[in-house]
C-alpha cells in the first residue's frame, strides 16, 4: 500500500493511495469452470491471484488559527 497527500493550498489537500495485493487463499471457490451467464451476471466469484486498488480524494481542513493558543485564565 502506498498514499501520498499534496498541499495545494493552506486547508485543501490532494490525497492518492493505491494498493497491490496477491491472492493465495481462495478455499471457497467450488470446483469447475464458470458459465458465460455467471460472469456476466456476477453470480459466482471468479478465481484470480491478484487484487489492485486505488483511492483518490481531496481534504479541506478549517478553522480558528490561534486554536493552538492555550487560555490561562483558570
Amino acid at each position: 500500500d502506498g498514499n501520498i497527500s499534496i498541499r495545494v493550498f493552506r486547508g485543501l489537500r490532494l490525497n492518492a493511495g493505491g494498493g497491490l495485493e496477491r491472492i493465495r487463499d481462495q478455499i471457497f471457490l467450488p470446483l469447475g469452470g464458470l458459465t458465460d451467464e455467471e460472469i456476466l451476471l456476477r453470480r459466482r466469484e471468479r478465481a484470480s491471484e491478484y487484487e489492485f486498488d486505488i483511492r483518490m480524494g481531496f481534504s479541506y481542513q478549517f478553522g480558528s488559527i490561534f486554536n493552538n493558543v492555550v487560555n490561562n485564565r483558570f
